[in-house]
Formats: structure tokens, C-alpha cells, sequence
């Protein structure tokens, strides 16, 4: 691992303890010849944490930054907090415009997830919005936006539509002025969770946080760590900050029932992806369990796998983690951090059969043969891999 690397890990808290602060002061103070600046931002960057790196810096060390490396930073850091209360205030519009048409909904990830993970909406870097609506509410929640302004990534007749939504657990919007990606949800994880969740039940279950001096609603504590936990592992973990994101969350939160994280993970399906991510944070940022749930990740033999796998792709060559089996290898670890064979057969047919956006923007069909794009996605998906093999470039 490069030294920028695990400097990186080393800065991977909201809070520094003496031992941390002595560690990163030597670094700089023995090292910092040898430390490669502009892969150290870039590095931070890609993985979302650059806003935490600063500050933790910006609290130790900063008359002993080269100050080169800290203009740079200083700039992104700046223009990183302005986008962020300007997607802030796009969100505040948007629940500005369900409040007013009794639309129920709750705001994933974005500035809501920095304002209660870590207290301040400026300590994570999203270039969307995710928002989780009731699969009843989809189809007005996507006319309401288109009418203030929001427009499809694809314009789909109105049958194309209603059969893409049927089929999909996800629509994308940007307004015209301020290109803003707002991602609606109408399930909370699509296909990764093989269970039906109750959205109504996870909403009675949501708390309440002040944004800016606005109120909105965050998933509940409980239903927040298993999603964030789900959703690292549908990205192979590709980012430090999600890591991160669950170790704030965990050391934190005192009162998390664990019981009920672990039997709703269980019920969900999605336990060995509950366990994956409680496993990473320990094993990445040495962050506490309690005894039974480290036993129990102890006992799933799969996860020093998944977590070898986790390690190279996050500290991979760039030129590496754009090999051209990349998806392949994406599923393939989505699979396995399935519960069982049924689940992963399951997930397996849902992805060969299931029509994508991919299929619905081809507009392959008339309105009237839609439902043939079940059987267009298999011949679509193996035309794929036998141009892949043969060299031959599908665009």
C-alpha cells in the first residue's frame, strides 16, 4: 500500500486521538518529501473524504503543509462547501413542493447523511440527490418535478414510462438551469434486497433532523446502518468515505439496538452484507463491535475474501480498476455477498431478465411489444460478452 494510502486511513476520523495525532505528525515531519501531494487530493477526492482529510490537517499541521498542496486543497474545499448548500437548497425545494402535495418522503445519503453522521454538511463531497418516495407516489412525484423544471435523463413515451417504472426501482431527473441529478427511489436497495421491504414501515420509523434550519426526515437509526451497509456492498465498497460513513456511525451511536439490526438484516436477506461492512470498519479503522456481533462476523469465513477484494479495489492502479471485466467482477462480488444460493440465484435471474433503463432508452420496441425486452436483455447481455472476448468495441 502507498504511503499516501494508508496516510489517507490514518485520517479517516471526525475525531483524532493522541496516538493518531502523533502518527500523522511524524509523516509529515519525516516524510513529507516523499508524500506525493496531488495523489494524496486526488486519492481523498475519489474516495470522499477529502473534506474530513483538510480539517483533521487543518487542526494539526498547517504551517508544516507544502503550500502549494494546501491552496489547491483550500480551493476544493471551498468549492466543494458552496455545491453543497447549493444541493442542499435544491433539496429544501424539492420538499418544499412534496410538502405542499401531501407526497411522503425521505431523503437518502447527500447533505443529509454529512448533517448526522458527521454534524456538518460540508464533511462530504455527492455529486446527487437520493430521495425515497412510496412506489404509489412515483409516477406524481416524477410529474411534479418535470413540472418545476426537472426532465428524464430519457424521454420515454407515457406506456414506455409506466412499464420502465414497473420494472425499475429507480428514476433519474436534472432540472434545466441547475443540472442537479435527483435520483427518486421506490424501493430502498432494488433488487440487492431480496425481501419486499414495507417503505411505510420504514418511514413511521424515521427520525427528524435540522438542516439549516429546516426539518426533514433521516431513515431510522437501524434501517440507516443496514442500508448504508447494503449499499457499499452493491459498489464493492469503492470509496473510503462509505467505510468511514458506517465507523462515524457505529462509534457515535451508543443507543443502535442490535437486535433488531441484526434480525432485520436477517429477515431482509442482506445479513452477510450487514456483517461485511461491520467487519471492514474493524478491520480498516480498528473501530469497536460489540462481542457478539464480532463473533458472528468472525464466523463467516467468506468475509476475509470479500475483504481482500474490498482492499484491492480500493487501492488499486487507476489504469487497474478500469480492466474491461469490471462489471463482471462487480457482480460477481455482489453475488457473493449474498446469503445464500437461493438469493444469489434469485439476484442472478433478476439481472439476465429484468429489462434495464439500458433496454427502455433503446426504444427497441413499439409500445405494444415492451414485454418481449424480457427476452431482448438476455440476447443483449450475451452479445456483450462475446464482443468482449472477440476485442470488439460495443460502445
Amino acid at each position: 500500500m502507498r504511503l499516501e494510502d494508508k496516510f489517507l486511513i490514518l485520517n479517516a476520523k471526525v475525531s483524532l486521538n493522541t496516538d493518531e495525532y502523533s502518527k500523522i505528525q511524524h509523516i509529515i515531519t519525516t516524510q513529507a518529501q516523499t508524500i506525493n501531494w496531488d495523489y494524496l487530493i486526488s486519492a481523498a477526492y475519489r474516495h470522499g473524504i477529502l473534506p474530513i482529510l483538510y480539517r483533521n490537517l487543518k487542526k494539526l499541521c498547517i504551517s508544516k503543509l507544502p503550500r502549494v498542496f494546501l491552496n489547491n486543497l483550500q480551493a476544493i474545499i471551498i468549492q466543494n462547501g458552496l455545491r453543497n448548500l447549493m444541493f442542499t437548497r435544491v433539496l429544501f425545494s424539492i420538499f418544499d413542493i412534496f410538502d405542499n402535495n401531501a407526497i411522503q418522503a425521505v431523503p437518502l445519503k447527500g447533505p443529509i447523511l454529512s448533517k448526522y453522521v458527521y454534524g456538518d454538511i460540508a464533511l462530504r463531497t455527492f455529486s446527487d440527490l437520493d430521495i425515497l418516495v412510496l412506489p404509489e407516489d412515483s409516477h406524481r412525484v416524477v410529474e411534479l418535478l418535470t413540472i418545476n423544471g426537472y426532465m428524464p435523463e430519457s424521454i420515454l413515451t407515457p406506456t414506455q414510462q409506466l412499464h420502465f417504472m414497473r420494472c425499475s426501482n429507480q428514476i433519474v431527473l436534472k432540472h434545466l438551469e441547475t443540472k442537479v441529478p435527483i435520483e427518486i427511489h421506490w424501493e430502498l436497495m432494488g433488487p440487492y434486497f431480496v425481501r419486499s421491504i414495507s417503505l411505510n414501515e420504514l418511514i413511521e420509523r424515521t427520525e427528524f433532523i435540522q438542516v439549516e434550519g429546516k426539518k426533514l426526515k433521516v431513515l431510522g437509526l437501524e434501517d440507516l446502518l443496514i442500508y448504508l451497509c447494503v449499499h457499499g456492498s452493491k459498489h464493492r465498497w469503492g470509496r473510503l468515505e462509505w467505510i468511514f460513513c458506517v465507523a462515524v456511525l457505529i462509534s457515535n451511536r451508543s443507543d443502535i439496538d442490535w437486535d433488531v439490526v441484526i434480525n432485520r438484516a436477517q429477515n431482509w436477506h442482506c445479513f452477510r452484507m450487514l456483517l461485511l461492512g461491520l467487519y471492514l470498519v474493524h478491520d480498516f479503522l480498528n473501530v469497536t463491535l460489540p462481542s457478539p456481533v464480532k463473533k458472528m462476523t468472525e464466523q463467516d469465513t467468506s468475509l476475509p475474501m470479500l475483504a481482500k477484494k474490498v482492499r484491492q479495489e480500493l487501492f488499486s492502479k487507476a489504469d487497474e480498476s478500469e480492466e474491461p471485466w469490471r462489471g463482471a467482477s462487480i457482480r460477481s462480488f455482489q453475488i457473493h455477498a449474498l446469503d445464500s444460493i437461493w438469493d444469489a440465484t434469485h439476484f442472478t435471474l433478476k439481472l439476465i431478465f429484468k429489462p434495464t433503463f439500458e433496454e427502455w432508452n433503446a426504444r427497441l420496441l413499439p409500445n405494444s411489444f415492451t414485454f418481449l425486452l424480457y427476452g431482448i436483455r438476455p440476447l443483449r447481455l450475451l452479445w456483450r460478452y462475446l464482443a468482449r472476448i472477440a476485442g470488439i468495441n460495443t460502445g
